[in-house]
This record gives C-alpha cells, structure tokens and sequence, in this order.
C-alpha cells in the first residue's frame, strides 16, 4: 500500500511469491486498486478530491482507515475490493492507529479521537441512485444535524451505483433531529432521474424518495435508535405501472441530412422507414426481459428540453408485453432523449431496445434531436460511458460553403492558402490555425466559384462542448454569424497583395452559403486517433453493463462513531446546417 497526499490518492499493491532457481524472481508487486476520498462536504465535493487525502493510512486485516486535513475515512475489503464504509469529521490527521475494533487518531495538535465498532446502533443506511448512472450533477442530498451541522453526499461517474453507506451521529452528545433532503434539486440537470433510499435499522424498513422528498428522523442517545418523525412527499415502496397515453400524432417524415449548400458527395442520411411514425417512442424486449419494476429500479425513458431542465415525457413498458408504443407530441425546439436503465438487473438491460426519430438504441444512451416543421432530425447519440469519460477530446469537422462572385477558377494549393488564412483571420479563433482547413470542393460557374472548405477544431480549445447538443449549435452559429459580419474582410483577405494569389484579383463579392459540422472523432489526450472508423447515419450503440441493483441489505457494520461519506462510445448526427458522422474510441477511462 503506498498512500500519495499530493494526487489525492492510496495504492493499493499485491505482491506475487518469489520463484526459486536460477531462473526465478524475486518478489513481485502489482498496482490492484487506486482508492479516493467520496462525500465531504459540498465544496469538497465540488473540488471532487481532498487533496490532503492520504496523509496518514492504518490497515488491520480487512479495514483501512486513511487521514485527510478535515476527515478520516473507513474502508473495508470485500472479495479482494477495498470500498468507502464512512468518512467522519476530525481535523489535520497526524497518525493513524488501528488494532482489532479500536481506532485511535491523533491530530497535528495532540488531540486524540478514539472510535470504537464494539457498540451497536440502530443507525440508518442510505442509497443514492441515478437512473442515467452519469451524477447527480449540482445536487447534494444533506443531512442537517441538531447542531446546525450539514453532511452533503452525490454519487459520481465513479462511484457504485446504487451508492450505499451507513449514517450515525458522530457521538452520543448528538441526539436531536436530523434533516435529511436535496436542496435546491431541480436546478441540477436530469434531477428527474434522481432516486435515494433510508433504510431505518430500528424499523427494518426502506423509505423510498425522489428530488423532492424529505426524511426528518429523531436520535435518542439513551436508546441509540433512529426513529422516523416526519416523512414527506415519499414515492411508494411498490410501484404501480402506468401505461403510456395513446394519442393519434400527425404522421411527419424523417428529414435527410442534407447540406445548406450543395457539395461533391452527396450527405449522409439518417436510417429512415415511412411506415413508422418517429414521433413515436417505441420500447421492445427479449423474450423474459423487463423494463419495469415496482421497486423503483426499472428502465424508463425521458424526452425534456436540451438544457435537462424542464421535462416533456416519460415513460417504461409494462410487464406481459414485448412491444410498447409512446406516441409524442413536441412542438419545434431541441430536445434530448435519455433512456435509464442504470439501477436495473443487467440480465433485463442486455436485452432492452428503443427507437425514436428514425434512431435505435439500448439503455443508458442520451439522444439529442430536433423537431422543425413536423420533422425530426437526430443530432447527438451518447452512450452513459461517453458523457462521464474525460480521457479524450473531441476535435470536429465544420465545413464552411463561400460563393465567390466574379472568379471562375478551379483552385491551386496556393489559392487554398489564401482562402484558408483569410478565413482564419476573420474567425478569429485561437485554436484554429490556416493548417486545420482544407479544401473539400469547388464548383465554378459563370457567375463565379462556389468553394467548401473544411475546418478541424477542438471545440474545447474555443470554449464549447462537443457533448453537449446546445453548445455545438452555438458554436457553429457563431462562426456563421462572425463570417457574415465580416464579409469585407474575408474579401480583403482574398484580394490583398499579401494575398499572392491572381486566381482572387477580380473576385467581386463574398458570401457565405452555410456551415454544417461534418462529423467528428474521439482523440485521447496523447493526440493519438483510436480506432477512427466514419459512420454514416444513425446506429444502436452497446450500453455498457449497469451496476445490477439487488436486494438493498443494511450494513451490519456497528459503530459509535460518525457515518458521514460523503466509455467511450457515441455517435453523432446533425442536420441542417450542422451534421456529425462520429468515431470510437476504444480507451476506456471514467472519471467526472
């Protein structure tokens, strides 16, 4: 075990037996598992590591206690796996001592907190879950202790799900009440998507709660005991399925990926079938496989605005059934479909199927699209693994279609030059330089060329997200929009003398036709394409196996201290003026 303050981190080693002989070796060490602080509070949260985290380790058999500058944390090994017990308050650890179930811990200022796991408590367990398995984003359930106190915890992209610890007040002295909700929840993204559970030692019952609900329950220090007192807006231990509404829709086609201008090869085209109706959700299954479940970890799918903010529709498929049809209505805008799955048994997601806007797919994928004019046009497929992987970038391919009056010309590498730096010089985009464009076509007539030129940029390095289906709108509208109101300058940059280029001399007018991003592809941070394959239109792509959610069991854990804890694969399609053809990356690291 080798524990690192500096990256927040303990490593843990297993080593192999020396082989004798001549031919032999020595002692070998293997890393087996790298383990980081989960939960603190809301800004420790926020930094997502302590970075004090390792300061001071123990180990004894099979629990593991590492310091940090604000809190010691429990970890205890299951199955060869160490995982985060508890985390409780204690200032600036200096050492720790662990034998057997005494825990000594002394602090840079001399002070000793002594823990114990000989006495039992009826304490509560709590499990927060998400249905994507992507965070909870901005939301923090909090537990507000008699003393004003507040422990915040989130699940993260690396951390179980559902994500399980045992809560205790952090000695006898705090008896009270304990308020435990999500403030603020609905300002998180997909906050719809949010499940937590208490599981109430005393009682041995589970109180089920969504981003609404809030659990009030009282410690008695002579009894040791959580009691409930006060339970409100609780969803119901055993839910009851609910069919989708039928309604008759209208009957809209799906709309090709066309170009705003017309070009050397003809664009892609979503998969499109004119006897099914996109605007409907439809949901299918293997046979003996199960979208919903009453105990609130089936697989729903969920349509709402582009920004997760504001929810249209939802959805499952009830038991009995292998087909289910959700017709929708949605007026023109952006929106984004998720479909859960995350809290589901693994055996049900394998053999879960929807299709929506002419797209297939499996659970635990987010499809961003657009409605226009009765059409539907898919933009964004993202697997759960993409959204929270930060091992790569995404560097995207935006063509941009000028007309140049009063030039009939079929270009010259030197004209390429030309017409490359003016349009660098007017984008004014630090990550785009004259060597990230090249020349996709021309097509010259009488009243002059018509040239679509290619940009390769990382939406990053320009402050967008790629992943994110507004941000990529924006960044093209933008570009379109600084082209257009800089056309005279982009004639300048032609026509000048620095220019070089006679083909330009006579150019009369510039206009810009249109920008469509033109796809994309998953570059790892050491600048090395992966596996680069073109797709062409829209396709299932495998969801990675969820966390299967089994019967919750309460931790037998007894304690008399505080419990207070706490890949890639996506395809793109845009149309319009913006349209993806994506890659895989085959490196897969999660973290967020």
């Amino acid at each position: 075990m080798y524990a690192s303050s500096g990256d927040a981190s303990v490593y843990i080693y297993k080593s192999a037996p020396p082989v004798p002989g001549p031919k032999g070796r020595g002692v070998q060490w293997s890393l087996t598992q790298t383990l980081q602080a989960e939960g603190g509070d809301v800004l420790e949260r926020r930094a997502l590591v302590d970075e004090t985290f390792g300061s001071a380790v123990a180990l004894d058999g099979e629990n593991l206690f590492v310091g940090s500058s604000t809190r010691s944390y429990h970890f205890a090994r299951e199955k060869g796996k160490w995982s985060q017990q508890a985390a409780f308050r204690t200032y600036d650890v200096q050492d720790i001592s662990l034998v057997d179930s005494e825990v000594a811990i002394v602090s840079t200022e001399g002070d000793v907190h002594m823990l114990s796991t000989n006495t039992v408590w009826d304490c509560i367990s709590i499990s927060l879950e998400d249905h994507f398995g992507d965070n909870w984003d901005s939301a923090f359930l909090v537990v507000e202790t008699p003393n004003g106190e507040k422990d915040s915890f989130a699940p993260s992209c690396i951390t179980p799900n559902p994500y399980v610890f045992r809560y205790c007040p952090s000695s006898l002295s705090e008896s009270g009440l304990y308020k435990v909700s999500i403030p603020d929840a609905v300002k998180a993204k997909y906050f719809w998507e949010i499940v937590w559970r208490v599981y109430v030692e005393s009682t041995g019952e589970w109180i089920v709660g969504d981003h609404t609900t809030q659990m009030d329950f009282h410690f008695d220090s002579a009894r040791k005991t959580f009691t409930p007192k006060g339970i409100r807006h609780a969803l119901p231990a055993n839910l009851t399925c609910t069919e989708c509404p039928q309604h008759t829709p209208p009957h809209p086609k799906i709309r090709s990926l066309k170009g705003v201008s017309p070009s050397s090869s003809p664009a892609p085209t979503l998969p499109s079938d004119d006897s099914e109706d996109w605007s409907t959700v439809v949901l299918e299954t293997s046979p003996g496989v199960s979208w919903f479940d009453s105990d609130h970890s089936g697989t729903s799918f969920y349509i709402s605005d582009s920004g997760g903010k504001r929810l249209f529709a939802s959805g499952t498929m009830c038991s009995g059934v292998n087909t289910q049809s959700c017709p929708q209505k949605l007026r023109d805008g952006t929106y984004v479909l998720r479909v859960g799955g995350a809290l589901s048994h693994e055996a049900d997601v394998s053999g879960q199927y929807w299709s929506f806007c002419g797209i297939e797919g499996t659970p635990q994928q987010e499809l961003g699209f657009v409605v226009k004019a009765g059409e539907c046009v898919g933009h964004t497929l993202f697997t759960r693994n993409h959204l929270c992987s930060e091992e790569y970038f995404v560097v995207s391919s935006i063509d941009v279609t000028l007309f140049v009056a009063g030039v009939e010309v079929t270009p010259t590498e030197n004209d390429v030059n030309v017409l490359a730096a003016a349009i660098v010089k007017v984008l004014n985009v630090k990550s785009i330089t004259a060597s990230d464009i090249t020349l996709v076509s021309s097509i010259p007539s009488h009243d002059g060329t018509q040239f679509t030129c290619r940009i390769t940029t990382n939406l990053a390095s320009a402050g967008y997200d790629a992943k994110d289906l507004s941000s990529v709108q924006t960044a093209v509208s933008n570009m379109q929009n600084t082209l257009n109101s800089h056309l005279v300058a982009l004639w300048e940059g032609l026509v000048s003398n620095d220019a070089n280029s006679r083909s330009f001399v006579g150019a009369g007018d510039v206009s810009v036709l249109g920008m469509e991003l033109k796809g994309y592809e998953s570059v790892e941070f050491t600048g090395t394409v992966v596996d680069e394959k073109t797709f062409q239109g829209a396709a299932a792509v495998p969801a990675t196996s969820s966390v299967p959610l089994d019967t919750h069991v309460a931790t037998e854990m007894a304690t008399e201290y505080s419990i207070t804890t706490g890949t890639v694969a996506g395809y793109v399609m845009i149309a319009c003026s913006v349209m993806f053809v994506a890659y895989v990356v085959g490196k897969k690291v999660f973290s967020r």
